[in-house]
């Protein structure tokens, strides 16, 4: 993962890119709870069959979104 190439210590950050790994590698779909309803949002974003640029910018809130919940988790564990 990148996270490991790029030494990146924030937990949250950590956090994320497993619900992200799981939502984008079909064998690790479980890797956590919530990779399969990323993935379903995803999927869904690209259903609306919009240009990738004005894509990319819709689906950016909601990893910031995803980031604020994965640092309130490292804050909570």
């Amino acid at each position: 993962m990148l996270v490991e190439e790029y030494a990146i210590v924030d937990e949250a950050v950590g956090l994320m890119a497993r619900v992200v790994h799981g939502a984008d590698v079909a064998e690790d779909r479980d890797a956590t709870p919530q990779s399969p309803g990323l993935l379903a949002i995803a999927d869904g974003f690209a259903a609306l069959e919009m240009p990738d640029d004005e894509q990319l910018r819709a689906q950016l809130p909601v990893y910031d979104a995803l980031y604020a919940w994965c640092q309130e988790q490292v804050r909570a564990a």
